[in-house]
């Protein structure tokens, strides 16, 4: 239980609250000695209060107004944060272990490096919050707002994500193994590297989704949505499970087309692959431009007009992709390896000559697509936009051929 005499300083406002802590540290007492652990703190007003490293186990925080906050470090294991709003709260290194935030705001609010076991953001809005490198077992996200959301090298295995809306968050390099994303939408979300190995993902939006690197092995995709998602040679379909999709959203343009037909096994993944018409070249710190234009040039007289760069965008953290288009029947691992020619530092490919430029956007396969003058990007296209992959045209013929073939 709470210890009375630490209730009543925090009766006494958050100035005076900060420096009896100030005063507490000098005196070198433990901030885990802080015991509000249980406490009654529902309703209560206590923004710009600092609890950094504070004992608040197992403390009610319901309908709290906890803006601006400092939970830092703090033990909120088995607390109760329903309906609060905590925009911009932060919980760096907290224990949030058996936490409830069921309905609370949590605006911006910072996750990085929680404990997350068992905790319960059902129905949050979690627009742009942090959950970079958080851990935990069975975290529940359902129905959470979690646009442009950070869920950067998190490890959330056996997370619930169903209903959740995802769209523009960042999941690159989680592991996300076992979780259930049925009926989310990750529209326009970053999973690069991202291991969904195991999950169920039915009926998911996961349009304009970049899988660049991702493991979708033993996942189930039937009934979800895939268009304009980006994936490349290095993303994982092993024993993948389908029994139809769709190439638009709003379950339109049904693959296979009749209500009562589904997917062979293994035929989704083998429909898939043949249908990448365009390789995704992830570049993390910029490209030697000079170096690559010589590989892709080269290569382009060995293989003829059939080659050529579809896009270049810029995209999260100094990331940005060219897109290269290949042939069909073209070995797609060995024409990324020889294009993915020697990173090089950010600032180097904004310097890059007038001609180099000339030239590249010669090679480009729209002929209204233009350079930025800072080089990144291509007029009129944004971060994560979808350009090309995979063409509905290319998967249908694909389906089609497959069905001819039997």
């Amino acid at each position: 239980m709470a210890n009375p005499e630490h209730l009543q300083e925090l009766e006494k406002g958050a100035d005076s609250w900060k420096e009896w802590l100030l005063n507490s540290d000098k005196k070198e007492i433990n901030r885990r000695n802080i015991d509000l652990s249980g406490a009654d703190l529902s309703n209560k007003k206590l923004q710009n209060y600092c609890f950094f490293g504070v004992n608040l186990k197992g403390a009610n925080l319901q309908s709290a107004d906890l803006t601006n906050v400092d939970f830092n470090f703090a033990d909120l294991s088995d607390a109760n944060l329903s309906k609060s709003i905590i925009r911009q709260g932060q919980f760096r290194n907290a224990i949030l272990d058996n936490t409830k935030f069921i309905l609370a705001e949590l605006f911006r609010a910072v996750f990085i490096c929680t404990h997350l076991n068992g905790t319960n953001f059902r129905s949050i809005d979690g627009r742009q919050t942090y959950f970079a490198k958080a851990i935990g077992i069975a975290t529940n996200f359902s129905s959470a707002i979690l646009e442009d959301a950070d869920f950067l090298e998190t490890d959330l295995q056996q997370a619930n994500f169903t209903f959740a809306k995802l769209v523009k968050a960042d999941l690159s390099g989680s592991n996300l193994t076992r979780s259930n994303f049925e009926a989310a939408d990750l529209s326009m979300a970053i999973a690069f590297k991202t291991d969904l190995s195991d999950s169920n993902l039915t009926k998911t939006d996961l349009s304009g989704l970049g899988a660049w690197n991702a493991n979708f092995r033993n996942t189930d995709l039937s009934d979800s949505c895939i268009d304009g998602w980006r994936t490349n040679v290095d993303t994982n379909f092993d024993n993948i499970k389908c029994t139809h999709i769709f190439l638009k959203s709003d379950k339109k343009d049904r693959i296979p087309y009749s209500m009562g037909e589904f997917f062979k096994p293994r035929e989704f993944q083998k429909l898939i692959q043949k249908a990448q018409n365009t390789i995704d070249l992830i570049f993390a710190n910029g490209v030697d431009w000079q170096a690559f234009l010589q590989a892709f040039l080269k290569l382009k007289s060995e293989t003829g007009d059939e080659l050529s760069i579809y896009s270049i965008e810029d995209k999260w953290d100094g990331y940005f992709v060219v897109r290269v288009n290949v042939p069909p029947d073209a070995d797609k691992k060995e024409i990324e390896t020889l294009l993915k020619v020697k990173n090089t530092e950010i600032e180097g490919y904004r310097r890059e000559n007038t001609n180099l430029l000339n030239l590249l956007q010669s090679s480009l396969q729209k002929p209204s697509q233009s350079f930025h003058g800072d080089v990144y990007g291509v007029t009129g296209s944004t971060p994560n936009q979808v350009i090309n992959t995979p063409q509905p045209d290319i998967i249908q013929s694909s389906y089609n051929e497959t069905e001819e073939e039997e």
